[in-house]
């Protein structure tokens, strides 16, 4: 979830998908919260569940909020436009924007490190064999070499 700033859940009136978005973990991703379809009768109460579960549980510093929009009266999407500014703005004074940034920039030159050096010569150099027996051998080795390795890098200190 590090490859935005600001991760917003647009969901829908209906408590099947608020109900299916807690049961998968995803409200835990979402820095802010969106109830589209706001002139539709039941969309307050989407609205009242999410804002209900976010009382529950969110000790998070910025205090997440839920939204309505509707395409019939463009102004509900200033309140969005407002929201997103307001976590932008806690970001930046927060620093945590930096931090995102860095560690995200951090995963990309890692993955890509190990793609380079790791696995694509790797690849190059694993036989196509059409026989399960071998291909599960290989694997086998090739998983306690990685693990070996992968060890002994985890083990050393960085400052």
């Amino acid at each position: 979830m590090d490859l935005a700033d600001t991760t917003v859940l647009v969901l829908g009136p209906g408590l099947g998908d608020q109900v299916q978005a807690i049961k998968a973990g995803i409200m835990e991703i979402a820095d802010l919260f969106v109830i589209n379809k706001m002139d539709r009768a039941d969309s307050y109460f989407a609205m009242k569940d999410i804002e209900d579960t976010l009382a529950m549980d969110d000790a998070r510093p910025f205090k997440r909020e839920v939204v309505g929009t509707t395409i019939k009266d463009p102004a509900t999407y200033q309140s969005l436009i407002a929201l997103l500014t307001k976590h932008g703005d806690f970001m930046r004074e927060s620093g945590k924007i930096g931090e995102k940034r860095f560690k995200m920039g951090l995963r990309w030159m890692l993955e890509d490190e190990l793609r380079t050096r790791v696995i694509d010569p790797l690849m190059k150099r694993i036989p196509v064999n059409s026989e399960r027996k071998n291909y599960y051998d290989l694997m086998e080795t090739l998983g306690q070499i990685f693990s070996e390795n992968l060890n002994k890098v985890l083990e050393k200190e960085i400052v």
